[in-house]
């Protein structure tokens, strides 16, 4: 496995892989860029230890340099997120793990930099891998589309998800912000352009016009940046908008509990962890008619919206928020859609992709 950043997303699936691999008995190295004071998975790490250096840099590292760290013993190769070492000479069986394919699907999201990295690496990685694991049969779909005969090497390993409802909740949250007596939504907002948080708080000042005291509660580890980058579009109601920044799991527990639902309206997502997340509290969704959403959540094609309309993302939010048949309709769903999904059944698939690999 190549490792970089502990703290993303990426990386928490990747954690729990690497803790599931070990349980199972697995000899595991981990292979990172960066400093190794960070590697608590309690397996053999190998790194160059340094503390920091620019895209390119690091780009060597997924394209060439990882490789000098792996040893001749090491029987499968395993990037845990679209890169392999392309320009490496290959002594072992390699798998890569993909997320998404949004670089192919929304190319308008990305910078020219971001595209030029991703249509040089994803490619020639697919093509150097014996194994490609998706995270969701949306994202094998896309596999064959743009890569064809790529899919024919390819398995679905679905990631779990944090268990919400086993975290004790840090309600001071709610006072922080003033929320203890106030209907809120949840939204966990980056400045991603395809979470598509922009038109979810356009349909919020829709919602605001027959809900005039409803809140909008935005968590991103960037607060004053997503505060920043929306001055304009909140102005007429900055007062109904709260920015987090980042919060504690004990404290994003108690938003997810509380919150009247949750708006996940994005453009594209390969998996969608939030999903879950929300549905292990019984907090019901508004979400995206695109991509692996459908897939994820089970929810049927009429309660699921457009992105690119404000208003279908506003008429779906006050049906679910005005008809409690509804919300319970939706939580039974999600009660169901989380038995399929767990890191015990991603580590077994996992174990089941590497099998044959071996030398």
């Amino acid at each position: 496995m190549v490792l970089e950043n502990p703290a993303s997303g990426v990386e928490v699936v990747t954690r729990h892989l690497a803790e599931g691999l070990l349980a199972a008995g697995v000899e595991l190295r981990l292979y990172t860029y960066g400093s190794l004071e960070n590697m608590y998975f309690g397996a053999a790490t190998r790194g160059f230890g340094r503390k920091s250096a620019g895209p390119v840099a690091k780009t060597w590292f997924e394209w060439r340099e990882v490789i000098d760290l792996v040893e001749p013993e090491i029987e499968v190769f395993h990037s845990p997120s679209f890169m392999l070492p392309i320009w490496a000479e290959k002594n072992q069986p390699w798998v890569v793990t993909v997320h998404d394919f949004a670089f192919l699907r929304h190319p308008e999201f990305y910078s020219s930099a971001a595209l030029a990295y991703y249509q040089l690496g994803v490619g020639r990685s697919l093509a150097r891998a014996d194994r490609i694991l998706c995270v969701s049969h949306s994202c094998q779909a896309d596999l064959a589309e743009f890569f064809g005969a790529a899919a024919m090497k390819s398995e679905v390993v679905s990631p779990g998800y944090r268990k919400f409802a086993l975290i004790e909740p840090d309600d001071s949250v709610l006072t922080e912000f003033a929320l203890t007596e106030t209907e809120f939504l949840l939204t966990v907002g980056t400045l991603n352009a395809r979470k598509n948080l922009r038109n979810s708080l356009r349909a919020f000042r829709k919602l605001l016009t027959v809900r005039p005291h409803l809140r909008l509660v935005i968590v991103g580890s960037r607060g004053q940046a997503l505060r920043s980058a929306f001055a304009d579009e909140i102005a007429a109601f900055a007062a109904n908008v709260v920015f987090t920044g980042f919060i504690s799991d004990a404290k994003l527990a108690a938003l997810y509990r509380r919150a009247r639902l949750v708006l996940f309206a994005s453009y594209y997502e390969g998996f969608g962890n939030p999903v879950l997340e929300a549905m292990s509290v019984d907090a019901p969704l508004v979400l995206s008619n695109r991509a692996s959403l459908p897939e994820v959540s089970g929810y049927p094609a009429d309660l699921l919206c457009d992105p690119s309309s404000p208003s279908s993302i506003a008429r779906l939010a006050e049906r679910i928020i005005s008809d409690d048949v509804l919300r319970g309709d939706l939580i039974s769903i999600g009660r169901e859609r989380l038995s399929a999904y767990s890191w015990e059944k991603m580590t077994s698939l996992t174990l089941q992709a590497y099998e044959g690999l071996g030398r």
